[in-house]
């Protein structure tokens, strides 16, 4: 967490000359202050070197910055002769809006940001692609320069970064020039300053969120560092601030006083400040802050935490819809939710196809919402809630999976640098299930026309596919990973590597690997790939996939056959390594989970959200609560009537129900037909079970047509049986 404000820093301008709060850190580094609130600074003509007790310690020559329309003295800019920061709190004074601009020569200035027909700029040469945002309300803008750097914030988030050249013919140095109005040589609305700041150093990210929500801080709290004009009772200071009197100041104000609507309003008692309710901030490696496992990537060189994120990460980033994350806020004022993310990385990809998300709030119905543009962008997940604690997840709900780059880039994805609450929030963890799984799959994995016939985002929902039901039934954590046209040794839409070259990446040249092991440790890995696949080779390649997977964990790995039964025979062929099973859910021989009899699977190659409904409960079953299958003997002898052993019997047929006491109405465990009794009228059969050896399950044996009359003639079988 950063932003929220210490008690003891000031957090409004102050009334005139206040001393510097040195003993805040943020402080460090700072060289000269002009506050618009001191009487004795003329912002018509003043450029100041240092002002407001600043201690003038370096031999600066000031920063170049106007307001009131004048056109500074840029003759004598800083000098930039290591790394610096320049903060500049700005308002509006006319319907236009205010320009910021930034310089890089007295001969050339026509490098800016602010408003325009073109975007945030920090040369002529390095643009941030995206739409123009002019000053059009009261705006802190900060600028850093970071060796070769230049980074451009507005109110606390990046809006751009290059590496411009700045050179002063005159001395050979670059330098900065800052200003609010058209006097660096580019024409411009008028605007007003109410803080500048100039530190010798590059403030981190950290300390810009902070000084950008509260910039007053750099000033003292304590009433004594206050000064007052000098002059005796009625002594006329300024006419539009006020009259010295025996006491200090007297404020001029009246109820018809027009005073800056970004300021507050007068009253017939005197000034109504307009005051706002700060934020607070939650970066990506705040462990509250929990993304779903095993389909994040995060930038960081730190461990990989609790959240699922990198220490030290700046970012978090999914090409996988079905990713997640959630959080928990409580809430002790009115103000809004926010996600703010990154789409520098969606500049080529066609508005229609950016990535969609879903919006849960404590459990409800969800509020959809694309990403656009690309730059910055802050999502609200929930505007003017009222103090409380909430829950919130956030789905990448759907993309157009073939409309650009997964893999090398990427650029289909979601791109998650952190959160915004009102200020005085806390966070909490968010509610979990109890274990982690990944599911690797195609695009029936990942809700690809799950909605409909087409890849567009309308047509899908990655929030209702078999694997966000089979998890939900499992009460796990779960990655999906899931990209369409993709197989075991087929690469996907959008240049993503086969199955048996990505299973353990990210995206290109990402590992999903910590130390070489899936982390964190999965409870379960599923994989249901196939129907993009040729048989020729295939069932090599399982092998060496299985192989490489299973060195990674050691939980259970379940290989589904894909639901239509491409290349069941290959698949079927593979290798299994040990605690690894298959799944055949749409098999000739039934085994109460096949889906041909279900609504959504009887068309489309894409399961509906219907058929994956169907699907999910039916699979959970089989999956991680000791309900894996495996081959035992149940062995009984036929008679007749009575009681005498029935030989060599054939096209006998029988069902198998796990439990002594069944429901044999519902469908059987296992079953089959064909079987024969031997000479002593003994009947061995091979079941599918989840019983343990000596279990006891139930056992129906008749003839194929039901009944029991063949020669000779037995007496049907139904009761307990014990496997071996």
């Amino acid at each position: 967490m950063s932003g929220l404000l210490a008690e003891n820093r000031r957090a409004v301008q102050p009334s005139g000359f206040a001393r510097i709060d040195w003993g805040n850190p943020i402080t460090s580094g700072l060289r000269s202050v002009v506050n618009a609130n001191d009487p004795s600074w003329n912002p018509a003509t003043d450029v100041r070197n240092t002002v407001n007790g600043v201690v003038p310690a370096f031999s600066h020559r000031g920063f170049a910055v106007a307001s009131a329309g004048t056109t500074p003295p840029i003759t004598t800019p800083e000098v930039i002769s290591g790394d610096s920061t320049v903060l500049l709190l700005v308002v509006p004074r006319t319907a236009g809006g205010t320009n910021v601009y930034f310089t890089a020569s007295a001969a050339s200035a026509v490098r800016w940001i602010g408003q325009s027909s073109t975007a945030w700029s920090i040369s002529g040469s390095v643009n941030a692609p995206g739409n123009s945002v002019a000053l059009d309300k009261q705006q802190c803008v900060v600028v850093t320069h970071a060796g070769a750097t230049h980074a451009i914030y507005i109110d606390g988030v990046l809006a751009a970064s290059g590496t411009p050249s700045l050179t002063d013919g005159s001395d050979g140095a670059s330098w900065l020039g800052f200003g609010t109005t058209g006097g660096f040589d580019v024409g411009a609305a008028d605007g007003g300053m109410l803080l500048g700041l100039l530190w010798n150093r590059a403030l981190s990210d950290s300390e810009i969120v902070e000084i950008s929500e509260n910039p007053w801080q750099i000033f003292r709290e304590t009433g004594e560092d206050y000064l007052v004009p000098a002059g005796a009772a009625g002594t006329t200071i300024d006419g539009t601030l006020g009259t010295a009197t025996a006491s200090g100041f007297q404020a001029s104000v009246s109820a018809t006083t027009a005073i800056n609507a970004a300021l507050g309003t007068a009253t017939a008692s005197g000034f109504q400040a307009t005051v706002s309710v700060g934020t607070s901030s939650a970066a990506v490696t705040d462990t509250t802050l929990y993304f779903s496992p095993y389909n994040w990537y995060s930038d960081g060189a730190g461990s990989l935490q609790s959240n699922n994120v990198k220490g030290s990460s700046t970012y978090a980033q999914s090409n996988n819809p079905g990713a997640y994350f959630k959080f928990k806020v409580t809430t002790t004022t009115t103000g809004d939710v926010v996600a703010n993310f990154d789409n520098a990385h969606l500049s080529t990809v066609t508005g229609a196809d950016y990535p969609q998300l879903a919006i849960f709030r404590d459990g409800g119905a969800p509020t959809l919402t694309q990403l656009s543009g690309t730059t910055t962008q802050a999502v609200t997940l929930a505007s003017g809630l009222a103090a409380g604690t909430y829950e919130f997840v956030v789905l990448f709900k759907a993309c157009n999976v073939t409309g650009a780059d997964r893999w090398n880039t990427p650029r289909l994805s979601v791109k998650c640098t952190g959160l915004t609450v009102p200020a005085g929030s806390s966070f909490s963890a968010p509610t979990k299930r109890s274990r982690n799984i990944i599911i690797y799959g195609d695009s029936i994995t990942e809700g690809v026309a799950n909605k409909g016939t087409t890849t567009a985002v309308a047509d899908q929902d990655a929030g209702y596919t078999w694997g966000q039901f089979l998890a939900a039934a499992l009460d796990a954590e779960v990655g999906i990973v899931g990209f369409g046209q993709s197989g075991w040794q087929t690469a996907g839409a959008g240049n993503v590597a086969q199955f048996q070259a990505g299973w353990d990446l990210y995206s290109a040249g990402r590992s999903r690997l910590v130390s070489g092991s899936l982390t964190p440790a999965p409870d379960s890995v599923v994989i249901c790939h196939g129907v993009n696949d040729s048989a020729t080779g295939l069932t090599a390649v399982i092998d060496s996939v299985l192989t490489a997977i299973r060195a990674a964990c050691s939980c259970r790995i379940y290989v589904l056959i894909p639901f239509d039964g491409s290349n069941r025979s290959a698949i079927n062929a593979a290798t299994l390594p040990a605690n690894t099973y298959r799944f055949d859910v749409n098999s000739a021989d039934l085994d109460g989970s096949h889906l041909r009899y279900y609504p959504g699977f009887n068309g489309p190659l894409h399961p509906s959200i219907e058929g994956s409904a169907f699907l999910a409960p039916r699979l959970a079953k089989l999956i991680d609560r000791g309900q894996v299958k495996t081959s035992r003997t149940a062995t009984i002898t036929l008679v007749d009537t009575g009681g005498s052993p029935r030989a060599s019997l054939t096209g006998l047929s029988w069902a198998w129900w796990d439990g002594k006491t069944p429901d044999l109405q519902t469908a059987p465990t296992d079953q089959g037909t064909g079987e024969t009794t031997d000479g002593s009228g003994v009947l061995s059969i091979s079941v599918r079970t989840a019983l343990a050896a000596s279990g006891v399950g139930w056992l129906v044996v008749t003839n194929s047509d039901g009944t029991t009359t063949q020669s000779p003639a037995h007496r049907a079988f139904s009761g307990p049986v014990a496997v071996t």
